[in-house]
């Protein structure tokens, strides 16, 4: 076989033309359509976050529309309020009947509402340079204890506090501005549990930041509500101004934190609160 003198040659078949364009229009248009859907996404993704700036920028302009009132209106409605209120405790006097008793009462909690009203409207429009100092974080929870267990009685409701953590978590702020948020945040679960039920107050922290967490078993929050809940005016209350919760979030956002309420209908809420904590000690 070595020497005989042979050779191998090998011919590929030939390549039809329109196999060859068929073949390359195929590859080219799962290209297009692989390239149009990325570019559907990123559109997409580019709407949604325009639309979510936009959504910010609208509740900003709220706010500070709500701020801009307040500062130039709040104390000309508290002056003659605070006038009608002394004449009415006068008259309160004067007339002593029941059913004058009855109209005065309607007046003078009619007033309270409004003043209610007006001092949410000066937490929105204040100015935030105010003079923070360093508070225990289980302390400010513990002084209002009092007042949501005296709440919790006329709702028939069972009120635990627990703090998990080992050693205390200080926080620079004012103390009357974190109080009100989590005494405004246990009155929304009070109000949803009128047939009676359990509302947990914890406390959680790590070495940056401390978590409040108000948990309740309520009527829960509706699904297309939370998505507005911080927005100014936006309540399921009656008598709800829809202001509450504006400014919690412009207080815990004052002092560089976050809340965020994650809800189910009929199941209860659950509202998480968290605040950068000093690693400073207090003197």
């Amino acid at each position: 076989m070595d020497q005989i003198d042979w050779k191998l040659e090998v011919y590929p078949e030939p390549v039809q033309l329109d196999e060859l364009v068929h073949g390359l229009l195929l590859s080219f248009l799962s290209i297009f359509i692989l390239l149009n859907i990325l570019f559907v996404l990123l559109q997409y993704v580019l709407l949604k976050r325009r639309t979510k700036q936009e959504r910010a920028q609208n509740e900003a302009q709220k706010l500070e529309l709500i701020g801009t009132l307040a500062a130039s209106t709040a104390h000309e409605i508290r002056n003659p309020l605070t006038g009608i209120s002394g004449f009415i405790q006068l008259l309160q006097k004067k007339y002593k009947s029941e059913e004058d008793q009855m109209y005065f009462s309607v007046i003078d909690q009619e007033i309270k509402r409004i003043n209610q009203i007006v001092s949410e409207f000066l937490v929105l429009g204040k100015p935030t340079a105010e003079q923070w100092k360093l508070n225990s974080m289980s302390e400010m929870i513990d002084e209002i204890m009092p007042i949501i267990h005296s709440e919790a009685n006329l709702y028939n409701v069972e009120v635990s506090f627990q703090d998990q953590a080992e050693n205390p978590a200080y926080v620079f702020c004012k103390k009357d501005h974190i109080k009100q948020v989590v005494l405004n945040v246990a009155k929304n679960s009070l109000e949803s549990m009128k047939n009676g039920g359990k509302l947990l107050i914890n406390i959680e922290h790590d070495e940056k930041a401390a978590e409040i967490v108000v948990k309740d078993n309520g009527e829960g929050i509706p699904k297309e509500m939370i998505e507005k809940i911080f927005q100014p005016f936006v309540t399921s209350k009656e008598k709800g101004t829809g202001l509450g919760l504006v400014v919690c979030k412009r207080i815990i956002s004052m002092y560089g934190g976050t809340i965020q309420i994650d809800s189910e209908r009929h199941k209860g809420t659950t509202v998480t609160i968290t605040l950068p904590i000093s690693n400073e000690q207090q003197d």
